[in-house]
């Protein structure tokens, strides 16, 4: 019941860090980052941020959009779809030294069963010590990077997961160190440090005064700020999401496609990248990113033409 019109696209993310001295590098690696993203998003962005260093998921997504192996090694699809046959990794151990084994697998992704992440999912088993199968009610094509999200976590309110970090502690700063056990090898960097700020401005006024190598995300408002910072240096990065307007069709006048179309032709996308996201975007041409491997060039796509949107 609803179209979708892409507005702008892959707002850049920037992240920052102080340059080390050449006696630094020598030294035991402890990197100490600034998180200040306050409000509702803390939790949740500050998880996902520990999940990322400390757990891992089955399949890993590239940057073309293509699945790669993680803790899995490979995958097949029988029964037109509706089966996923899933081969895990040899020698992998979680933090307390349990094996990665398919029955923690299929035990960890059975709690998302008929979730809105696993809605199609009606089973997950294991065959055997290292494969899982998950069968499905119907194809879902979208299952595997479903998969990519979930990281596998295993023991007492999942707090293992297989990572090169392991957590140590999480007041009054999150730590995290090296997992020596960590497939294929352990991280160059021995511990991880992030302390929290209420605010964006704490997080960039620590890391102005040194207390902090690395800056988590900085607001697209504050990176001229950073950036006039001789001794920072700054990492800007497109990120696949875009900022959509929504038509509900059903209704009498947006179900009409020629105004659809003269609302795309009627909106400049450049002016709001300029504008709203400080030249930090791009203009979206529909739903997938530049870099998706299934993106088309070649579509149809629409320009600002305000004569044209009167007409």
């Amino acid at each position: 019941v609803f179209a979708l019109t892409p507005l702008v696209s892959v707002p850049l993310s920037a992240s920052v860090g102080c340059s080390p001295t050449p006696e630094a590098r020598s030294a035991p690696t402890v990197l100490t980052a600034g998180f200040g993203i306050g409000g509702t998003a803390r939790s949740s962005g500050l998880q996902f941020l520990v999940d990322s260093l400390s757990a891992e998921p089955l399949i890993a997504v590239d940057w073309r959009g293509r699945p790669q192996p993680k803790l899995a090694t490979r995958w097949s699809w029988d029964d037109h779809g509706r089966t996923l046959r899933i081969q895990l990794r040899d020698g992998v151990v979680f933090h307390d030294g349990t094996p990665l084994t398919a029955d923690i697998v299929a035990a960890d992704l059975r709690r998302l069963i008929r979730t809105r992440t696993f809605g199609r999912v009606a089973s997950i088993d294991a065959a055997g010590a290292s494969e899982v199968v998950v069968r499905l009610t119907e194809a879902d094509a979208l299952l595997l990077d479903e998969l990519n999200k979930t990281p596998i976590k295993y023991g007492r309110n999942r707090s293992q997961g297989t990572g090169p970090f392991v957590l140590r502690t999480e007041k009054p700063d999150v730590e995290l160190e090296s997992f020596a056990r960590h497939y294929p090898e352990p991280s160059a960097i021995s511990k991880v440090v992030v302390r929290t700020y209420e605010t964006p401005r704490g997080a960039w006024a620590a890391m102005m005064r040194g207390e902090i190598d690395f800056l988590y995300e900085v607001n697209r408002d504050a990176v001229d700020f950073v950036e006039a910072e001789s001794r920072i240096e700054t990492f800007s990065f497109p990120r696949p999401y875009y900022i959509p307007v929504i038509f509900n069709i059903a209704h009498p006048v947006l179900g009409n496609r020629a105004v659809r179309q003269a609302i795309n032709e009627a909106i400049d996308r450049q002016a709001v990248v300029r504008t709203a996201l400080n030249d930090r975007g791009k203009a979206a041409d529909g739903p997938l990113w530049p870099h998706h491997w299934a993106y088309n060039p070649a579509g149809r796509t629409y320009s600002y033409n305000p004569d044209a949107a009167r007409v």
